[in-house]
């Protein structure tokens, strides 16, 4: 019962199809993130610090990730506007 009144809240809150779109990625984020925060949790570090440590690593990933692809992405661009 409590299940389906959170998902009848949650429909109310998120209206719009962007909405319900990001609160999706949202779950699925946290869903694929959460055995890499469970793994050092059971070895004895405390969950917060285990979330900052994770958070911190997918934000070295993405900044990564952003640092290979953007001169790739601007060498393409110059080369089509030519």
């Amino acid at each position: 019962m409590s299940g389906a009144l959170l998902a009848l809240a949650l429909g109310f809150a998120a209206r719009t199809v962007a909405h319900q779109l990001l609160i999706v990625l949202a779950a699925f984020i946290a869903i694929g993130l959460d055995p890499a925060v469970v793994f050092p949790v059971r070895r004895g570090l405390r969950q917060g610090v285990a979330v900052a440590v994770i958070r911190l690593f997918a934000l070295a990933a993405v900044a990564a990730f952003v640092a290979t692809a953007a001169p790739a992405l601007a060498g393409a661009a110059r080369r089509d506007r030519c």
